[in-house]
């Protein structure tokens, strides 16, 4: 074996040294190749020995790949490295030449998909996408055989569809999980909610409808077997992600539709409107007051059942006396930390002055 791989370097030495004729060249790819082939049976008959073999040959191919790049249109030099790649098939590490091939294959098949959509119902923002994945995948990633035969089956797909739409190219990119993050982020994009409805109605009928796509992403899950960029998270990940989030909005939105719905009716408020906006009168006193009995109904009403929310309570009390309780909050926080008073100050003496009332023997008449 040995000596047929220093053979095989001293034929490449020799050849390369000379400037040969045609009648040379077609010596020297008739010499080569049967050499390749003495080799090729030779590693099957020592296979202990197939591992330094291939990384001796891999050497040499890189050597004449060298010289092959300054004259490209050299067809011999195309076929020798041909040859030396049908030795190097079992190695893991593809070499320069055969990374070249990929790149001239993945270039060849993304031109034919982009000119097959350009003729369809294709968004032009997707077809400029997937034009930019491909000049990216072959500059900046990682190309191996599995790419291509990724991409060949993919233009191959396109070629047979006579009638194209958007829909179903997103479909398929989805279901083959072309997982590019341009074209990912652009599918997440092109099934987002833009708006909300605002009706219960409406809420049930889009909780209703992203089931369905929930269901539907999740057979196409079943379906998908292969990703683009192994290891890295597939198209259906985020979608059913999306959707699960747009779920749970709707939901929330439903539970707040509800509730505001039984608050109307234990109010006993028109169906229009959760509170009556008329004015009863001027409050009298400091709106810290107010603050602190809207909270004291808050507490009581919460602890009784009653489906309500300060906000709600204090909305009502800015209506109702015609005060501007902002901050509120940061107001209820002051009253907790009172030193010189107790926290429910107002409320003593709202106790106070009713049960002096009462006492007195009703001081002044109530309203009829």
């Amino acid at each position: 074996m040995v000596e047929l791989l220093t053979q095989l370097f001293k034929l490449w030495e020799n050849s390369h040294s000379l400037n040969l004729d045609n009648d040379c060249r077609e010596k020297l790819i008739d010499d080569w190749s049967k050499l390749c082939w003495r080799i090729q049976i030779q590693m099957l008959l020592e296979p202990a020995e197939k591992a330094a073999y291939i990384n001796a040959i891999a050497a040499l191919s890189e050597q004449i790949y060298i010289v092959y790049r300054k004259n490209a249109d050299a067809d011999y030099l195309r076929k020798i490295l041909s040859d030396l790649e049908s030795l190097l098939e079992d190695r893991d590490q593809s070499t320069m030449f055969k990374v070249s091939h990929f790149k001239s294959v993945i270039a060849a098949e993304g031109r034919n998909i982009i000119f097959s959509m350009k003729y369809r119902e294709i968004n032009i923002d997707l077809i400029n996408i997937l034009q930019f994945a491909f000049n990216d995948i072959n500059r900046n990633y990682p190309i191996s055989k599995r790419t291509t035969d990724y991409l060949q089956a993919f233009s191959f797909w396109i070629s047979r569809q006579r009638l194209l739409t958007a829909d179903q190219l997103i479909e398929h990119l989805i279901l083959i999980n072309f997982n590019h993050p341009q074209l990912v982020e652009y599918i997440v994009k092109f099934y987002e909610i833009a708006e909300y409805p605002t009706t219960l109605e409406q809420l049930y009928a889009m909780q209703k409808s992203l089931m369905e796509k929930q269901r539907h992403f999740e057979y196409l899950n079943l379906l998908s077997s292969e990703t683009l960029f192994s290891g890295s998270s597939t198209i259906i990940n985020y979608l059913l992600d999306l959707v699960r989030v747009d779920l749970e909005f709707v939901r929330k939105q439903m539970k707040r539709h509800l509730v505001e719905g039984k608050m109307r009716d234990s109010l006993q408020l028109p169906p229009s409107s959760i509170i009556n906006k008329k004015r009863l009168t001027k409050w009298p006193s400091d709106k810290s007051d107010l603050i602190e009995l809207a909270y004291a109904m808050y507490i009581y009403m919460r602890k009784r059942g009653a489906l309500i929310t300060i906000t709600m309570l204090v909305k009502w009390f800015e209506d109702a006396f015609g005060v501007n309780l902002s901050r509120y909050s940061h107001r209820f926080a002051e009253i907790k930390m009172r030193k010189s008073t107790r926290p429910s100050k107002f409320l003593d003496t709202m106790v106070n002055e009713f049960l002096d009332y009462i006492e007195n023997s009703d001081a002044f008449q109530t309203d009829s």
